[in-house]
């Protein structure tokens, strides 16, 4: 099922949480530019996570190979896919989500937010990553259109009736004859994904995003006086909504991007057996996405769980 369409129907629900959270204050033209500028960033950074090995790396990660313990290793391929496919939809899927609300937020607060915005060339850099943003969430959109049909639309195992009204009867007669999904059926839907990702790198969208929310912070920085500077700001980045892999990118010492995958994993399942207890979501969340916390609250917790969990990789020294 499509994950932005799955937010467009749940409006009221979800995206409440989501609109005039990115804008909080849209009446000067330096917060807003910073907004967009951040944005970009995480965008570029969450990118960085999906290179061509990401399918290979999450089943490494869900069959156990990493653990040291052979009790923890599944070597039924279905078992393997099936937790594959569930943070495929958390991690993909909650990226998807993010960025259909930002941009929605964006749209309603277009006319105020080009008014603001005084220098032509920067208006041009706003453009750029706004329709940066337009293809990634097109090309998703119809990924994950193929991804949820090669698996006989099983996410919608017990919602017969949603899937009638966004498929049609005849969708509801093929769920029911291949209910049951192979291995193949498993494969060709990562392939998908794949290709998503292989798009991703071949337009070089996490250095192009990088690059223009470079130029929107020098902008800011060039247009904020001395008195501005002074004045405390009502949302740090801190503050700012982050999910674990990107916390880790940014604040912590740098490892591999697999690496922060199994230490991810290794955080929430300590969370979920009460080993460590990861501060509460700062947004609405439900199963199918990402969960975001403020910085400042892991950065609290972070010494603690860096005690149960070894591997983690420590603070930076600021």
């Amino acid at each position: 099922m499509n994950q932005s369409q799955k937010s467009t129907n749940d409006k009221v629900s979800i995206d409440d949480g989501y609109l005039r959270f990115y804008f909080l204050h849209p009446s000067n033209q330096i917060d807003c530019l910073k907004e967009i500028a951040q944005q970009a960033w995480e965008v570029a950074s969450t990118l960085e996570e999906f290179d061509t090995d990401y399918i290979h790396d999450w089943i490494e990660i869900c069959s156990g190979k990493d653990s040291t313990n052979p009790a923890d290793i599944i070597d039924d391929k279905s078992i393997v896919y099936s937790e594959v496919e569930t943070h495929i939809s958390e991690e993909v899927g909650g990226f998807n989500n993010g960025n259909h609300n930002f941009l929605e937020e964006f749209y309603q607060l277009k006319e105020i937010i080009i008014k603001l915005i005084e220098d032509s060339s920067v208006l041009n850099n706003v453009v750029q990553v706004i329709s940066i943003f337009e293809m990634l969430l097109e090309k998703l959109n119809d990924t994950f259109d193929e991804f949820a049909a090669k698996l006989c639309y099983s996410w919608y195992a017990g919602h017969l009736e949603e899937l009638e009204h966004d498929h049609g009867k005849q969708a509801i007669k093929y769920f029911k004859k291949h209910d049951e999904l192979t291995i193949e059926d498993y494969e060709f839907a990562f392939g998908y994904i794949t290709d998503f990702m292989r798009y991703v790198n071949e337009r070089k969208f996490s250095f192009r995003l990088e690059e223009l929310a470079s130029r929107l912070n020098v902008f800011c920085k060039m247009k904020t006086v001395d008195s501005e500077k002074e004045e405390p700001k009502i949302r740090t980045d801190d503050q700012r909504p982050v999910a674990l892999i990107q916390f880790m990118q940014k604040h912590c010492e740098k490892q591999k991007i697999q690496l922060l995958r199994y230490r991810r994993k290794s955080l929430n399942d300590a969370n979920i057996r009460k080993c460590i207890t990861l501060p509460e979501p700062i947004r609405i969340w439900k199963t199918g996405q990402a969960k975001y916390y403020k910085a400042i609250d892991l950065k609290e917790k972070w010494p603690s769980y860096c005690e149960i969990l070894p591997n983690l990789p420590p603070l930076k020294q600021s």
